[in-house]
């Protein structure tokens, strides 16, 4: 499908709705307001799925994670929610 002058909003909802799986799991587990364009979006994706030299977290980083000072609960979950998703077939 070839669509002309899109706005970053339409490119990112294409996006997503060619992802399956574990890409799909990590574009819901971006927290939102994080993305400010579709060029920033394919970037991200690119470095979190094609850097071969990024190592493969397990559930031993989880145990790894703590709550920081003066960071209040929700944040501390929201946190260690989007570590487990990084983590394939937890």
């Amino acid at each position: 499908m070839y669509v002309q002058d899109m706005d970053d909003a339409t490119c990112c909802r294409y996006f997503r709705a060619t992802l399956k799986g574990i890409a799909k799991k990590w574009f819901n587990g971006l927290p939102n307001g994080i993305v400010a364009s579709f060029f920033q979006l394919v970037g991200s994706f690119s470095a979190h799925f094609f850097n071969s030299n990024k190592e493969k977290k397990t559930s031993i980083h989880l145990a790894k994670i703590r709550q920081r000072r003066g960071e209040d609960l929700k944040e501390y979950v929201r946190r260690f929610n989007h570590e487990a998703i990084l983590i394939p077939d937890l």
